[in-house]
C-alpha cells in the first residue's frame, strides 16, 4: 500500500483548506490512489518531475 505524502507543509495547509466538496473529492481520490500508486493516471494522477505526481480532483 502507498502512503500519501505532500510536498511541503504549505501544500498540505492548502490541501485541508479547500472548500468541503473539493476536500471530499481529493480524499476519495486518496483512497483510490493508496492501492495502486501514483503510476494509476489519468484523472486521478499526472507525473510531474523526478517521481513526483499531482493528484487530480475535479470539484
Amino acid at each position: 500500500m502507498w502512503k500519501i505524502e505532500f510536498y511541503d507543509e504549505k501544500v498540505m495547509n492548502d490541501t485541508f483548506s479547500l472548500p468541503k466538496k473539493i476536500l471530499a473529492k481529493m480524499l476519495r481520490v486518496f483512497e483510490i490512489i493508496e492501492e495502486p500508486g501514483p503510476q494509476l493516471g489519468e484523472p486521478y494522477t499526472k507525473p510531474l518531475f523526478d517521481g513526483l505526481f499531482e493528484v487530480r480532483a475535479k470539484g
